[in-house]
């Protein structure tokens, strides 16, 4: 006996989730530098450089996204340099649920 498909709300989600990873995969990878002070005069900066497409500042932190990946990582440097800071940390952002998960809420897990 067959018994009816029945989506749920979860699986509505996971669907939904899955359609952004692919797209995301195909577009811009993160990277989140820790500056020495206030992020966001770098970010103001950061804005203008090519291949950037998205950039977030949340006090010590930079977050962007590059279609160019590590190829920015130089320029974004000297955005920090420009605005009088020190990167102290650097993360290249693979993707992953998780990295999708934060592109869409704008939160990290746990």
């Amino acid at each position: 006996m067959s018994r009816p498909l029945v989506v749920t709300d979860c699986d509505e989600v996971l669907l939904h989730m899955v359609r952004h990873f692919c797209d995301w995969l195909s577009e811009a990878h993160g990277i989140e530098m820790v500056l020495d002070g206030d992020s966001t005069p770098t970010a103001e900066i950061a804005e203008t450089i090519a291949g950037i497409s998205k950039v977030e500042a949340n006090n010590g932190l930079l977050r962007v996204q590059s279609d160019r990946g590590g190829q920015t990582l130089p320029a974004l440097i000297e955005a920090a340099e420009t605005a009088g800071r020190t990167v102290t940390d650097i993360h290249l952002l693979q993707p992953s649920l998780e990295t999708l998960f934060v592109s869409l809420t704008g939160r990290k897990l746990g």
